[in-house]
């Protein structure tokens, strides 16, 4: 990532409009980059 973009980057609170982005993002990683960490059962729970 350049240096020009991480001085671009704000982190702030997050609000309830946030919710569905950050289910969203969770859902993925799970299913995506720790799939071999759960079952079938438990990624789809």
């Amino acid at each position: 990532m350049s240096e020009q973009l991480l001085k671009e980057i704000k982190i702030r609170p997050a609000t309830l409009e946030d919710a569905a982005a950050i289910c969203h993002v969770l859902v993925i990683s799970v299913r995506e980059l720790c799939a071999r960490n759960y079952t079938p059962k438990e990624i789809e729970a």
